[in-house]
Order: C-alpha cells, then structure tokens, then sequence
C-alpha cells in the first residue's frame, strides 16, 4: 500500500511507501575456525564481533555464514536475514568453536561463491572473510603454493566478473597479507588488519556500513533527532566502563537492566539498542566515556550512494563522489531535490564543494599522492529530517606489489589490478647495487598475467636496496610514472613480516628473533571433537608418511602389527587344532579296542611314514612288540649300507599291529592303486580267483570304511565311544 506523505518545512512533496526496504545487501561471511584464531584472540571477541555485525542487517536481505579450515561447513544457511535466521545464527556462533586444523581459503572462497552461475544471481555480493593464517590445505609446501596460484589466478576474476567484493580481515601478524590484500583490492573490497582482537568489535562495525549501507543520524552532544518518517532506529554507543542509558523525548529512561519495549545489547565496551516507531522529537544518550557512535535507521527517506561503488580507487586519481534520495523502496523520490534540500559531503572531517542537481548530490575528490584511506561522509537537510551516511574508501595502485620467498630466491611480483582496468601494461626495472655498481634488471611478464623479478640465493651476502622504476599504461588516464618503491632484500635470506613464503623456505631461513618465529609458525593439532566434510584433495609428501593415526615409537608400531597378525591368524589355529583333536580321538579309539589288523591300520600313523621305520616319532600308542622280538632275532635286519634281509614266513595271527617295510606279502589291489604304480610288476598282482579267495580282513587298507569312520567321527565329537562299550567284535563297523 502507497501513501502520499506532506514534509511541510521546506515544501518538499515526496513518494514514501510503508513497507518494508527492498533488499539491497547480499552478506557471505566466511569464518576462520582453526586452533591459531583460538591462540591470537583467547577472549573470543571474533564472536561478539561477528554477532554485532549479523544483528545489524536489516530484515528483507540475505546473509549466510561459513565457517573453513580443513574442510568447509555452512553453519547459518543462505537465507532472507529475519528474527528466526538472527536467533539461529547466533545459536550456531556461540556454539562453534575453534577446533579446525588447517586453512582452506579456496574452498571456502569456492563454496561462497556456489551461485555466481546461475541465472536469479545478481551483483552486488559482499564476502567477508575473516581470518589469520595463510592458504594451508596439506602438509606440502608444493601443493599449498599451487592452490594459492589458483586463487589468484581462476577464482579472483569469477568474483571480478560477478561484482562479488571480497572484505578481507586478518588478524595475525603471521597472515598471509598479501593475499588477503589482492583479493580485497582486485575485487573492489576493504582489506583490514589488527594485531589486536579487542579492535574487531568496531572495526566489523565499521565495515557493516559498507555491506550494508543505511541512512544514519548524526549526534550532537550526545543527541539526535528522530523525525515522523523514521520507523526504527538502532543506537551503537562505544563507552567506557559504566552503564548506558536511553531518555526519550518524553523524558522516559530506559536501559539494559530496564528495556521496557526496546531491545538493548551489551558487549565489552559498546552498548546497542533498538527502538521500534520510535517517538518523534530529541533523544538523548547519557552516560560517561561516550565515543563517536553510529545511529542508524529505516525510514521513508534514505540515502542511496551511487559513486564510487567500490571501496578500493585509483590512488592519486580525482573522484566523483554521488549519491540521491530513495523512498522505502529504492525508488528515487519525485521531487527537484535542488530546491528544497541542502547537502554536504566532507572528506576526512573538512568539508569539500558539494553541487545539489535535481536528482543527485555530486562533488569530486582530489587526495594526496600517497593518500591511503579517506573516511567520506554525506549530511543531507531537508528542514523536517536529516540524513548522514558514511562510507570508507581505499586508495591502491593500479598494480598490487607483493614479494614471495620461493626455492629459487626472492621474487618481487606485481600484478595487475583487474578492478580498475583490464589493460594495464607495465614498464618496470628493479635498480639495486652490486659489488659498489649499480645494477638494473627487468621484471618480465609471465603467462599467469603479472610481471616477475627474481633475486637469486646465490648472490654475494648483504642487504639489497631494491627500488622500482618505470611507466605503467591502460589505466584511467595516460601513462604515469610508477610510485616510488624500495625493499630491502637480505642475503642468506631471514624472514620478515607480512612477506609470504612457501613452508620449504619457512623451514629453512633463520628468523630474527624467537618472536618472529612465533608469530611466524603455523603449526595447528587436529582436535577429535570437530566433524566436517569430505576432504577434496589428500597430499601424498615424498618420503614421508601421512596418517590420520596418532604418531607412535617404531617399537609400539611392531607391537599393533603383530598383535594384528595373532588376532587374525587365531580362528585358523583353533580349526586346525581342533581337526588334530579329532583325529587323534578316532586314532585312540582304533589303537585301544584290541581290533584286527585293518582297525590297526585305519588308526596308525600316516602312510608316507611306513617305508621308514627309524623316522617314525615317539607313540605310546603304537604296537611294536613285534618289532622289538624281530630286531632281536635279526639285530641287523635294518641297515643304511646291506641290503634288506629275506622276510620271514609268518601266519595271519602272527602278523604285526603295523606294517612295516619288512612284511613281503602282496598288498591287495586295493592298496596296488594307493601304491607308486611304476613299482608293479605283473608277479605281485593277484588273480582274480585269488582276489575272491582273499579274506577282507587280511586288506591293508579298503576305502569303503571312510564312510563308517564318518560316522565314528560324529560319535566322538557327540563324547560316545561305540568300541568302549561293545566288546562283541561282531557288533563293530
């Protein structure tokens, strides 16, 4: 529903809606989760910080959040920002922990940006990316610096090409800065630093303004006015220790331990409350130790800013600044805004020639050479309200420095900034002395698209004082001269901070001092109680093992291993043990019933051990009485070098328990078949008349009683023994 609203002081006729504002801000916050944010931020103010930043957008826009180290997870879903999605993110927040092990930078950049492609997405998004390490996805150096490539080289221009700004944040000194400062500079972002955690609260703050950009009020001695288009208002006061509170126009005072109907915060040194239709007329904040704060609000009347509409600009180029007035829609109002508002843009706090056209505010800004940051700030007036917004910009050169450790020797890269314009080409020499001559060489343009020189190892020790020199073309504008840029290089190379370098050389260099070296290191322990993702990439280091397994003694690891091999190889034993059990059960059974030689026979030893009398083993159960009387009859009857004596004529009832080679008489054919047929002769054979004539229990040995073995075998296993109690041979199988 339309309304048509009368602001009578200055006679100005606008459009106002009643709704809600349109969405205008598109927030993907990627979070660093690994141990080391733990170590350089104890107290945790990253999760008040990030919370204050969350509470601050406005309902209707979307927002999510990601959290990286090994592996990547989405801990607030991509979703419309509501009270529901607010009270689940900060649900998710205040239960995460730091437990990650690594820094997985590009998948997360990779999973943030999951619908670039697809044709509902539309620009501008804002990435912020919090962290304070450097690219980390495996334990070789290698495979690090090719995924830090990759960023730079695949995934910066999609961002580029979707209008995707990436705000990054680091918070170590051992950060890789120059990383971070391309991806915030190539895409149009804020790159911000802090040593200090405690600075995270407001520097977030500060950066909300950028991702999500609303109309404020300004304070005056601690108050505001509040007009009839305002519908809610949120007050962030920076104080120092002490309590704050909120007096109403109507002389009402309201704080965090007495809301009321507002809705208040508390954090470590800041105080936020939010008042819904607020009361028109002067507010006031009271309290002591009050610091510039920030008001801002949703109203029928807004601010819209048109240019620049990055944060990063050329540095030393003038810029034109622009902005207008929307209604609650977005929509630009119907009015001649020149004839009945006053406007004034201020750059740094002094104010700069500010020109009202009918439908915009416009002035230009002209910084100085080595201008770094301008703070911008528009007041616009229309006698019934007043509206403020601030914005932060970033001056960079139109090619971003950077110096890389590598194995081969220091490598000064400059790459191109793609924000500013696709076709910069350089012109660079890097001058330098050399034994007491001056010394000039040019950087040389790679097929990754930026321009390379490279400081050998192997030069003579000392300390080069390199410098730049030379044109660069393509920009905004003609060619210009390069800004003067000098670095020393030191030989056998140390360490310095803020210089990137692949872990091989992080190993190598010596360090300055043993902070350094502290800060420098990035060693992060896994932690048992974090679950992530599927990894995408294993990493395989020549010459070493990696395992998930915890790290053990050689000794310790020989004792799992054979304790493994034991646990396997122990089902096999107890069958094997138990089929010798078995068979000798059945062996006892035929050597102790007192059977004829066939039962002696089918419960005797193998027969690959007949044919040697001497090798056979030790057996109690065997019957070698007859052995023993024969040896003593013919003492010499075995011998290694005379021939086998003629065997004796014996009866059947005279035969051994066991055969021995010493028995003569023919098997029968049934043991012919068993025998080595090459020995047969056609004497040994027996006819078929003396076959049937033969007695079955004079056979050596019959096939057919495997099958009554079986069931003997089935017998004893059951704990019965059929020849125990039977003493009728005539009853036995």
């Amino acid at each position: 529903m339309r309304l048509k609203h009368s602001c009578l002081g200055a006679g100005l006729i606008l459009l106002l809606s009643c709704v809600a504002p349109i969405t205008q801000a598109d927030v993907r916050v990627l979070w660093d989760v690994s141990q080391s944010m733990a170590q350089n931020d104890p107290d945790n103010f990253r999760e008040e910080a990030l919370l204050l930043m969350l509470d601050a957008l406005p309902d209707g826009e979307r927002a999510a959040v990601w959290t990286f180290g090994q592996y990547v997870n989405l801990l607030v879903p991509h979703e419309e920002v509501t009270d529901a999605w607010k009270a689940d993110a900060r649900a998710q927040i205040q239960a995460q922990g730091a437990p990650a092990v690594r820094t997985n930078m590009g998948r997360a950049l990779e999973e943030s940006s999951y619908d670039f492609d697809f044709s509902t997405y539309s620009g501008p998004t804002h990435i912020v990316l919090i962290t304070d390490g450097q690219v980390d996805i495996a334990p070789n150096a290698e495979v690090n610096q090719v995924e830090r490539e990759r960023i730079l080289s695949q995934l910066v221009p999609r961002y580029i090409a979707a209008n995707a700004r990436i705000h990054t944040v680091a918070l170590s000194e051992a950060a890789d800065h120059a990383l971070l400062r391309q991806l915030s500079e190539q895409t149009g972002g804020q790159y911000q630093r802090t040593d200090n955690a405690e600075n995270l609260t407001s520097l977030l703050a500060e950066l909300t303004g950028e991702v999500a950009p609303m109309s404020e009020l300004a304070m005056t001695d601690q108050s505001f006015d509040v007009d009839d288009s305002i519908r809610e208002v949120t007050v962030l006061v920076y104080h120092d220790e002490g309590a704050v509170r909120l007096q109403a126009p109507d002389g009402a005072v309201n704080s965090a331990l007495s809301p009321g109907n507002q809705q208040w915060r508390v954090g470590r040194g800041f105080s936020q409350v939010t008042v819904e239709q607020p009361e028109t007329g002067t507010w006031q904040v009271l309290g002591e130790g009050i610091q510039p704060s920030s008001i801002r609000i949703l109203s029928d009347i807004n601010i819209r800013w048109l240019t620049p509409e990055g944060s990063a600009l050329a540095r030393g180029r003038s810029v034109e600044l622009s902005a207008t007035l929307v209604d609650a829609d977005g929509e630009p109002l119907s009015t001649d805004l020149s004839d009945v508002i006053d406007a004034q843009f201020s750059v740094n706090g002094s104010s700069i020639d500010t020109v009202v056209e009918k439908d915009k505010v416009r002035a230009r800004m002209t910084p100085a050479a080595d201008a770094r940051f301008a703070n911008i700030s528009l007041m616009m007036n229309g006698g019934t309200f007043s509206r403020l917004m601030d914005r932060q910009v970033q001056f960079v050169a139109p090619y971003i420095s950077e110096v890389l450790m590598t194995e081969q020797g220091y490598e000064w890269r400059l790459y191109p900034n793609r924000n500013l314009a696709n076709d910069i080409e350089l012109m660079v020499d890097a001058e330098f002395q050399l034994d007491g001559m001056a010394q000039s060489e040019t950087f040389k343009l790679t097929d990754a698209g930026y321009w390379v020189w490279v400081l050998p190892y192997d030069n003579p020790p000392g300390e080069y004082d390199v410098q730049l020199s030379g044109v660069f073309s393509g920009a905004i504008g003609p060619s210009e001269a390069l800004d003067a840029e000098t670095i020393v290089l030191t030989l056998p190379p140390k360490a310095q901070a803020g210089m990137a370098m692949t872990p091989t050389v992080a190993d190598e260099v010596a360090m300055d001092t043993p902070d350094t070296q502290a800060n420098t290191a990035f060693e992060k322990d896994p932690m048992p109680v974090f679950a992530e993702l599927q990894a995408d990439i294993i990493v395989d280091q020549p010459g070493q093992e990696w395992s998930e397994e915890p790290v053990g003694t050689e000794d310790s690891e020989g004792f799992e291993n054979l304790t493994t091999y034991l646990l396997l190889s122990l089902p096999g034993v107890l069958v094997l043990a138990g089929g010798y059990l078995v068979y000798r059960r059945l062996e006892n059974k035929a050597a102790g019933s007192g059977t004829d030689d066939v039962d002696t026979i089918l419960g005797g030893d193998e027969f690959s051990a007949l044919d040697d009398i001497d090798n056979l083993p030790p057996d109690d159960e065997l019957d070698i009485a007859a052995i023993e009387a024969f040896s003593a009859d013919e003492p010499d009857a075995v011998s290694d070098s005379e021939p086998m004596p003629e065997p004796p004529i014996v009866d059947d009832d005279d035969l051994l328990d066991l055969p021995t080679p010493e028995q003569t008489e023919a098997p029968s054919p049934a043991v012919e078949d068993m025998l080595d047929e090459t020995s047969e002769s056609p004497e040994e054979i027996l006819t078929e008349e003396e076959v049937a004539e033969t007695d079955p229990e004079e056979e050596l040995f019959d096939i057919s009683s495997i099958d009554d073995d079986l069931a003997d075998l089935d017998l004893a296993l059951d704990g019965d023994d059929p020849f125990a109690d039977d003493e009728d041979p005539d009853n036995r199988n």
